[in-house]
């Protein structure tokens, strides 16, 4: 979708006919104008606009920056309000502020995509566990195609849950119970050099932090225990689903940081893994 900015109606086009306000508003298009103007100039990164440049806009000099933010904050949730995602922001109230990349339209599009397909490979039936991941747009639902790829032999799918929700990633000890150290070595080891090639971007750092701070700021659900006790118990279960591969699964959800019905997802990855292991024994007995 392009977006186009208009200086006779003063306002964002979205489609030839179709502009994103009902009305002009001069210093809501001004500063619009400038975030087009970031976006288009300025390479990846740069396009971040403080409230110390809107500062400097014609309409916008001399206004406080309490004011600013307070005003822009304000805009966006009316743009938030038309369902067009078209404004990112790092702080709501105090900025910087950037156009968006993709059109949240088209994110969430690709994104419910990819979650169906994902979910006609584990199986159609298995949208009924896993309905409300893909609704909520959560990543339960790869973490199961993961699994199922790890078991198969594809050991870097773990990158993906390490990196993301990190806790699950017990269910690495699925391979050392089955003593597949060549698993465990390509898991850590495509973790660990994702970080590396691209640490220098400078954002590994903030999630570190962002980990630390996670008992403040995530609200978790806790039905069955706290985490430290879900996390050794989850532990466990993953080791014994060497013998009794359904289990890894299971391992995994208890072990989720937080216990929500969109964890559900996780367990669609039991009937695949569970033909898995039934190839397994075929081939050994063969």
């Amino acid at each position: 979708m392009k977006l186009l900015v208009s200086l006779q109606k003063r306002d964002i086009m979205l489609k030839p006919k179709r502009s994103l306000f009902p009305r002009k508003h001069a210093m809501r298009f001004e500063w619009l104008a400038l975030l087009a103007y970031a976006r288009k100039t300025q390479g990846p990164d740069g396009e971040w606009v403080s409230i110390e440049e809107i500062q400097k806009l014609p309409l916008w000099r001399g206004k406080a920056k309490e004011h600013i933010g307070t005003n822009v904050g304000r805009y966006i949730q009316k743009i938030d309000k038309s369902r067009v995602k078209l404004v990112e922001a790092q702080t709501l109230w105090r900025g910087p502020y950037r156009l968006r990349l993709l059109p949240w339209e088209v994110f969430i599009a690709v994104w419910t995509a990819l979650h169906l397909a994902a979910i006609a490979w584990l199986g159609p039936w298995t949208i009924l566990i896993a309905y409300d991941d893909v609704i909520r747009g959560n990543v339960s639902t790869f973490f199961a195609v993961g699994v199922v790829l790890a078991v198969r032999g594809q050991a870097w799918t773990w990158a993906a849950v390490l990196l993301t929700k990190v806790t699950p990633g017990v269910g690495i000890l699925y391979h050392v119970g089955r003593r597949e150290w060549r698993a465990v070595v390509v898991a850590l080891g495509t973790t660990l050099g994702l970080v590396a090639l691209t640490w220098p971007l400078g954002l590994w750092p903030e999630w570190i932090a962002s980990l630390r701070q996670a008992p403040d700021n995530y609200m978790t659900v806790d039905v069955l225990a706290p985490l430290p006790v879900r996390l050794a118990v989850g532990a466990l279960l993953c080791v014994m689903a060497a013998r009794w591969i359904w289990l890894l699964p299971v391992g995994m959800l208890v072990a989720m940081p937080g216990l929500w019905p969109s964890s559900l997802a996780i367990l669609a990855a039991i009937p695949l893994l569970r033909r898995a292991g039934t190839d397994r024994v075929a081939r050994s007995v063969g």
